[in-house]
């Protein structure tokens, strides 16, 4: 896990934008390094939402696969069809697994996939569970190997709210007033970066 790509990532922005913070508790940070330390949590969380709507483009097109093989199509890839069922698109058809098989294949199916979960615009639990139903993965499946650490994403994202939506300079972000460190910053940032490894591995095993 130490090695993850996505560690990598967080560690470049970590290096750019906070290796020149250097004021700690409880003496306040100066202008630069609040917009250095903001820029910080803002790019992070961008870079984990995208991780985490790759990873269910990623599911779908593995999932596909297997349809589109011979190999018996496994249990775990089974609730795909309910969630396409509830997609509510045009050229669903009539279910019929032959007809099934060579609607997922169609490429308006993965093109309708990608656009919903280009809108997801989030990182809290539910996000990820809204994205987990669309392509046809159970939530408990999930929530029973990665529940506990769920609420970090939701840490992440409530703190991204804030930041992302008043200005550093108003007053205004008291979600973040007095928290708004490098090292409070890196926490929510490396639990909920290790939370999205955990829900990598766990959708990963589903379509393997």
């Amino acid at each position: 896990m130490t090695n993850h790509p996505l560690l990598a990532e967080i560690a470049e922005i970590d290096n750019t934008l906070l290796s020149t913070v250097t004021t700690a508790p409880p003496d306040p940070l100066s202008a630069d390094e609040r917009t250095r330390t903001r820029a910080y949590l803002l790019l992070c969380h961008a870079v984990l939402e995208e991780r985490i709507e790759n990873i269910f483009i990623e599911h779908f097109n593995r999932a596909l696969e297997l349809i589109s093989s011979d190999k018996p199509i496994p249990r775990e890839i089974l609730p795909f069809y309910a969630a396409s069922m509830e997609w509510g698109v045009n050229f669903l058809p009539t279910y019929s697994k032959r007809n099934w098989l060579g609607f997922m294949s169609n490429p308006q199916a993965l093109e309708h996939v990608t656009s919903v979960i280009k809108k997801n615009h989030g990182l809290k639990m539910e996000n990820v569970r809204d994205l987990a139903k669309l392509v046809g993965i159970e939530w408990g499946v999930i929530d029973d190997a990665a529940g506990v650490e769920m609420s970090a994403l939701t840490t992440l994202g409530v703190k991204r709210g804030a930041a992302g939506h008043t200005s550093l300079f108003s007053g205004n972000d008291n979600s973040l007033s007095g928290e708004e460190y490098p090292a409070n910053v890196r926490e929510w940032v490396n639990q909920a970066a290790n939370t999205v490894i955990r829900i990598e591995a766990v959708v990963a095993e589903i379509s393997a």
